[in-house]
């Protein structure tokens, strides 16, 4: 990813995250739970649907179960989600 989006400028403010949050937690949407793209959302189910990522995000750093490309990409290091 590694280009500030509308999106990620967006999840940032909501969620108070790091620029690299912010991009996996857009590919948590995309890819984990919409299986789409970002813009048919309207503003409230977008809104909904970042606090889902995040959580889920939240969720398996607190279990200490970061799939293994998540770990390496929040790392810094160059990998594919």
């Amino acid at each position: 990813m590694a280009e500030r989006t509308w999106y990620t400028k967006q999840i940032q403010r909501l969620e108070a995250c790091t620029f690299r949050e912010a991009e996996l937690i857009e590919h948590i949407m995309r890819t984990h739970l919409l299986h789409s793209t970002l813009d048919w959302l309207r503003p409230e189910q977008f809104v909904a649907v970042v606090r889902e990522a995040s959580e889920t995000l939240r969720d398996f750093r607190e279990a200490g179960d970061l799939p293994e490309a998540w770990r390496h990409f929040l790392s810094g290091e160059d990998c594919v989600l």
